[in-house]
């Protein structure tokens, strides 16, 4: 959510920190805008000093092997619940 700072390649490094199969998606300022928009997800740049952070939700989104957005899932979530979610969207798709 912030191309002023990230690159691809620290976005990469980021991503595959998580798991080395995770992909991450760069854009310019008016691409990542516009995707977050379809998302429905608000951002915005906090002054925080001579510097800035990035405030955003943290949602974990599920997308079904035909790319439909089947659930958003909060990080308030147990890692039970997050299981039976996932286990619930895998047996319907």
């Amino acid at each position: 959510l912030d191309p002023e700072r990230d690159t691809p390649q620290i976005l990469d490094a980021y991503v595959k920190a998580f798991d080395p199969s995770f992909v991450a998606l760069y854009g310019t300022l008016e691409e990542t805008q516009a995707t977050a928009k379809e998302f429905d997800v608000f951002f915005e740049k906090v002054p925080a000093g001579d510097t800035y952070t990035i405030s955003h939700p943290s949602t974990s989104y599920v997308y079904d092997s035909r790319g439909q957005l089947r659930m958003g899932l909060s990080v308030s979530l147990s890692a039970q619940e997050f299981t039976e979610y996932l286990l619930t969207v895998m047996q319907v798709c």
